[in-house]
């Protein structure tokens, strides 16, 4: 059994190989929607332990109300004694993520929250 040489392999292998060329404006496209993808994650918002009005910034941990494409966090940040809030006025977030407050979490009615 003969086996080839390893000029005769490498020549074998380099006429098996494929190169693959991409314009430069398809790249720039991807590569465009890849940073604005990145861009595009979503921050959640987290309620801090007082009774503020959740449409005013001093209600949340990073001094932001949720915006459309976040959540508004409720976790052990919260206390028993704080789990009653009123929205402030009418608010459209992403979503609501309660997930362990110190007690049961109650929002009153007045304005209304969109999603």
């Amino acid at each position: 059994m003969n086996c080839p040489t390893p000029e005769i392999q490498n020549r074998n292998a380099k006429r098996n190989m494929k190169t693959i060329s991409i314009r430069p404006s398809v790249l720039l496209t991807v590569l465009a929607l890849a940073a604005l993808a990145a861009t595009n994650v979503r921050a959640d918002k987290w309620k801090t332990n007082n009774t503020i009005v959740l449409n005013l910034a001093a209600s949340w941990t990073n001094n932001a109300v949720p915006t459309s494409t976040e959540f508004g966090v409720w976790n052990s940040i919260v206390t028993a004694a704080n789990t009653t809030n009123s929205l402030g006025a009418n608010l459209t977030w992403g979503g609501i993520r309660i997930l362990n407050p110190g007690g049961p979490l109650t929002l009153t009615a007045g304005q209304t929250r969109s999603r």
